[in-house]
Parts: C-alpha cells; sequence; structure tokens
C-alpha cells in the first residue's frame, strides 16, 4: 500500500472516531422561554393596516358586543403555529431576552415587543372566539398565556418592556372579564389557581436600576474621543435634528458633556428610591427631584417620566385588586367585596350593575384623570 493512502486512512479513522457517538448526544430542552417567543414572533401574519387597526381594538370592552369580522378570523389560521409557540414558552419560568443597555446604551433596539404586543392580540382575538364558541377552558387557557407573555416582557431590563408588559397584561384581563360570567364554579377556581401561578416579574425600580447601564454607555462613548462620538450620542439621545442641535449646545465642549453625564448620576438613584412610592408621598418627593432636575441641563434627556412612571405602578396595583375583587363577586356576589377593600380608598371599590354583569371602580386617582374601571361581562 502506498504511503499516500496510509495516511489518507488514518485522516479519516481519525475524523469518524473524533464524532461523538449519537447514543451519547442528548438534546436539552429549551429553558428560555424569549427562544420559544421568537419562534412565535418570526411566524407572525403580516397584516395590512386596516386589518391591524381592527386588532388593536380587540382588547377594548366597547368591540365585545360587536361581532369579529371573517378577514380577522382567517388570521388566526396563520397564526396558529405562533400560538402553539405563545402557550410553550408560557410554560418556561426562566426568560432572558438578551437586552444589554451597558453594550447598546441608547441605540438598542428592542424589536422583540412590537411582536409581543401583535402576538399578545392575536391571543387575546381567539379568546374571544373561544368563549364565544362556549370553549371558555380555551379562552382562558389563552389570556392565562398571554398574562404570562406579559410578565415576561417586563424582564427585557427596559422601562418600556416594563411598560409593555403591564399593558400586555391588564389588557388580557379585560377580555378576562368580559366573559367571566360564562365561567363555572371549576373554571373560576382553574383561573384563580393560574392566576396565583403567573411568573415573578421585577419591580419597576429593578428596571429603572438596570436602565443606569445607558449613562454608563453615553459616558463611555463621549470619553472615549472616537471622531463623532459625540454627534452619535445627541443623535441616539434626540427625536429631530433641531433636537440634535439643542443637545450639541446644552453639552458644550467633550470635556464639559462627560462631567454633565456624570453630574446626572445621584439623579438616577434619587429616583430610583422614590418611584413607587405612594402617591401622596411621591407627590412631596417629587417635586423635590424635578427641583434637582431643572439645575442639570441634560438630565431631560437622559431620564425617566417618573410621574408617569409612578402612575402606571399604581393603575396597576388597583387593577389587580380589582380582578381578585371580581372573581370573588362573580362567585359570591356583592357582599364578597368587603373582602377586598380599595388599597387607594377608604371603602371597598365602587360597584355598578349592567345589562350583563357590573363594573367595578376604584378610587385611584390618575394625574391625568383617568379613572380605573373594571367591567365584567359583555355589556351592549
Amino acid at each position: 500500500m502506498k504511503h499516500s493512502q496510509i495516511l489518507l486512512i488514518v485522516a479519516v479513522v481519525a475524523i469518524v472516531g473524533s464524532r461523538p457517538s449519537t447514543a451519547q448526544t442528548v438534546v436539552q430542552p429549551t429553558t428560555n422561554a424569549a427562544l420559544k417567543y421568537w419562534q412565535a414572533f418570526g411566524a407572525l401574519p403580516q397584516l395590512n393596516d386596516n386589518l391591524a387597526d381592527k386588532l388593536r381594538q380587540v382588547w377594548n370592552p366597547e368591540t365585545y358586543s360587536k361581532p369579529v369580522g371573517a378577514n380577522l378570523k382567517r388570521q388566526l389560521e396563520t397564526a396558529k403555529y405562533s400560538l402553539t409557540m405563545l402557550h410553550r414558552a408560557a410554560s418556561i419560568e426562566q426568560c432572558d431576552w438578551g437586552v444589554n443597555m451597558r453594550d447598546e446604551g441608547a441605540e438598542t433596539l428592542l424589536p422583540h415587543l412590537h411582536d409581543a404586543r401583535r402576538l399578545s392580540l392575536l391571543a387575546m382575538l381567539r379568546a374571544r372566539l373561544r368563549f364565544e364558541a362556549g370553549d371558555t377552558t380555551g379562552a382562558v387557557e389563552d389570556l392565562v398565556a398571554t398574562a404570562t407573555l406579559g410578565r415576561h416582557i417586563t424582564r427585557d431590563g427596559t422601562l418600556i418592556g416594563f411598560l409593555m408588559g403591564y399593558q400586555i397584561e391588564t389588557r388580557a384581563y379585560d377580555v378576562l372579564c368580559g366573559w367571566l360570567p360564562q365561567l363555572n364554579s371549576e373554571g373560576m377556581e382553574q383561573l384563580t389557581k393560574s392566576l396565583a401561578e403567573l411568573p415573578w416579574q421585577p419591580s419597576l425600580q429593578e428596571n429603572l436600576a438596570s436602565e443606569e447601564q445607558f449613562l454608563d454607555w453615553a459616558i463611555e462613548l463621549v470619553e472615549s474621543n472616537r471622531p463623532g462620538s459625540l454627534l452619535r450620542l445627541c443623535r441616539a439621545l434626540a427625536t429631530s435634528d433641531e433636537q440634535t442641535e439643542s443637545l450639541l449646545q446644552v453639552g458644550g465642549r467633550r470635556a464639559d458633556f462627560a462631567r454633565q453625564l456624570h453630574a446626572i448620576r445621584p439623579l438616577y438613584r434619587e429616583a430610583n428610591r422614590i418611584v413607587e412610592l405612594d402617591p401622596d408621598e411621591f407627590a412631596t418627593k417629587h417635586a423635590l427631584y424635578t427641583q434637582r432636575l431643572e439645575q442639570h441641563p441634560l438630565a431631560k434627556f437622559c431620564t425617566a417620566n417618573l410621574q408617569s412612571l409612578n402612575d402606571v405602578v399604581h393603575k396597576n396595583q388597583a387593577r389587580l385588586a380589582l380582578m381578585r375583587a371580581a372573581i370573588d363577586v362573580q362567585q359570591l356576589g356583592r357582599d364578597a367585596l368587603a373582602e377586598h377593600p380599595d388599597p387607594y380608598g377608604d371603602a371597598p371599590f365602587e360597584y355598578a350593575e349592567h345589562s350583563e354583569g357590573f363594573t367595578l371602580t376604584s378610587a385611584y386617582q390618575s394625574p391625568n384623570g383617568d379613572e380605573v374601571i373594571l367591567t365584567v361581562g359583555v355589556s351592549d
């Protein structure tokens, strides 16, 4: 045998011998829900503007008595795989979206948020149709999976993700309450159990703390002295060319810009301490915070609107309390409200009957005048 042939045989044996045994290869199940969500997002149907507008309203109680159009119904057939992946993702506790504000700062893209909202709306649409067809079990499963998606979205470490997650979860509850009277005692018991087992979500303080990574990114970018880095930062922070120019003027030279950014850091820490305070205490502390904020020209471009964030937190807490109360009232009657004090008032939630159910209203007063109301039953 020629020397070259021997070398070839040895090489082939080495390659084959280096391959792992198929019997030893074990594929581990996915332990990150985000991977399943991405599969769902990738298969979502593309909607024209008209259908997209209609889909955006499926959660709205004012639309519950109106029939769902045939075109919108057909979209559920093309979304079947996405909805299957939604349920699989909802069964997984861990969810890591891989977002890191420290690396990309204000240039961070968050495509999962847009897709998560679309997926949640399709799930709410199917839940509505299942309720109308008498499939209360399937409808509740869709809405619990949607609420779980909302909880998972809040874990992406961004404020916008936190707010989007809140919105998805509370809208799922709006749809659920529309058809709550259809559930029998067994269905109510399963619903209560499912809601109690929803995955954890970070506090607003935790998400606000992670936003400080943005400041680290901005400081590093300015202090890098790379050509164009200052303009790059201003463009990332601004929403128009005029605002970019304003930022450049406010920030001044590179060294001044960096100094101002460092001076903002204590404001992040202060914001974190007060953002979830009770409304009255928050109002007092926020007034002092605003005074300090005005001393830093760059701060308004780099800090969140704390009043809006505080409002969202308390609206959500009120809605969750309303949801728990509504389940008991549906099962036990109006007297059950005595066991559910309004966390924002000295009396029980306000109760009012309508033709197909009832409404509950919290005493919480939003700074913009909005009331927190939960409608149970589909009313005309």
